[in-house]
């Protein structure tokens, strides 16, 4: 009984220590050694007018609710900006898409980037930035950020983003995840985007592959609702090519093969949930080989 008790004391305390940092506001809440001050807060519908720039793309990664605040501590602020969103998949996207370039890795959270003039970390469902201020450097904000970590709730392991790639011959660094169509067009277009209704699909990845006898394709992987999600995305896109020449599939091969005006094909195909796609293929069909590994892959 005096096991059960104490056992039960423990569930509880437990318990209250995870509401007291499992919300946006706990998380920063009485931090030692740090005067705060929350300047400004917004949920989904309102992010845009905190974030102006990233807003619209956090939106789509599910983005739940974010703020802004100022961190002083013997004479040195931080501005910090925090995240959360619906999914640790979500946060982890987003801090991928949003990663500058030339940032240098470092160990904090899931996942952590520097630059000269800020430290972006991801950790659970939350995406944190910390711009050193009046009196501060980068090793303070590191300092900062390895305590506001602490203070997530994060247990497992990080996201894998990009396992649905295949890795041979994938030009490193070309990897690329979305969850909507804004961020989908900051790589390809907002045209394709609406033709492929990526604006209907839960996630999506993208690489770009080196061809052998030379040139590189990007190989795209789409992940709709279901199967009748991904077949009218793939008749969506082959209707909107109508004035093309179309080979469809047959007993030989699976997939559509589009032939573009500028000489360029594209390979279409469904599994499943899954949409795949090369917009780009060169003419001679020297991109069929890694489209159909791809589709065997599945």
């Amino acid at each position: 009984m005096k096991k059960r008790s104490v056992l039960l004391f423990a569930l509880i305390f437990v318990s209250c220590a995870a509401m007291g940092t499992g919300t946006i506001q706990g998380v920063l809440n009485k931090i030692s050694g740090y005067d705060i001050r929350v300047d400004r807060m917004s949920d989904a519908l309102t992010i845009d007018a905190l974030f102006p720039k990233e807003g619209p793309f956090f939106v789509e990664f599910g983005a739940d609710s974010s703020l802004t605040a100022d961190f002083s501590a013997a004479g040195k602020t931080y501005r910090v900006e925090m995240t959360d969103f619906l999914t640790a998949k979500g946060a982890m996207g987003a801090f991928a898409f949003t990663a500058e370039e030339g940032s240098t890795p470092v160990e904090i959270g899931f996942a952590g980037l520097t630059t000269p003039s800020s430290l972006r970390f991801v950790k659970g469902d939350y995406l944190v930035c910390i711009r050193p201020g009046a009196g501060a450097d980068i090793e303070g904000a590191a300092e900062l950020a390895k305590i506001i970590a602490k203070r997530i709730p994060g247990i497992g392991f990080a996201p894998e983003l990009y396992l649905p790639l295949l890795k041979d011959r994938l030009v490193k660094g070309s990897e690329f995840y979305f969850m909507g169509s804004k961020v989908f067009a900051q790589r390809f277009s907002s045209e394709l985007a609406e033709v492929l209704s990526i604006a209907g699909s839960i996630e999506g990845v993208a690489g770009r592959y080196r061809l052998e006898g030379g040139g590189e394709v990007n190989l795209v992987k789409v992940r709709f609702t279901g199967r009748t999600k991904t077949v009218e995305a793939v008749h969506a896109y082959i209707e909107s090519r109508e004035g093309n020449p179309i080979v469809p599939p047959g007993d030989a091969r699976e997939y559509y093969t589009v032939f573009n005006p500028d000489g360029t094909e594209v390979y279409i195909a469904e599994y499943a949930d899954w949409l795949l796609f090369i917009p780009d293929g060169p003419r001679g069909g020297k991109a069929r080989q890694l489209f159909e590994i791809a589709l065997r892959s599945i």
